[in-house]
């Protein structure tokens, strides 16, 4: 099953720890991951290393990182309305 693209910053530092396929990165080392198998297989590398550290506390679903990246995509969709919304509103008080 395909959904939205969500991206988010992972540190280098857990993408190198994780050990997460690299086909999953932007060049900005930007995490996209585009259906959900990968978000599971996300989840489940990364609740394993949370695990091995001893922070089995942080763990976290697939579910969880789906929410992340639409609310990141969300916000991004508002910001840019924003933006554009405060442009015309320049360009009519000119």
């Amino acid at each position: 099953m395909k959904i939205s693209c969500n991206e988010f910053h992972v540190s280098k530092d857990i993408r190198d720890k994780c050990d997460f396929d690299a086909s999953l990165y932007s060049s900005s080392g930007n995490v996209i991951i585009t259906d959900l198998k990968k978000v599971r297989i996300f989840a489940e590398k990364l609740n394993q290393y949370y695990d091995k550290i001893g922070l089995s506390e942080k763990r976290i679903s697939a579910g969880q990182l789906n929410a992340m990246g639409l609310i990141d995509e969300i916000l991004h969709y508002v910001s840019r309305a924003t933006f554009r919304a405060l442009q015309l509103l320049l360009e009519v008080l000119k």
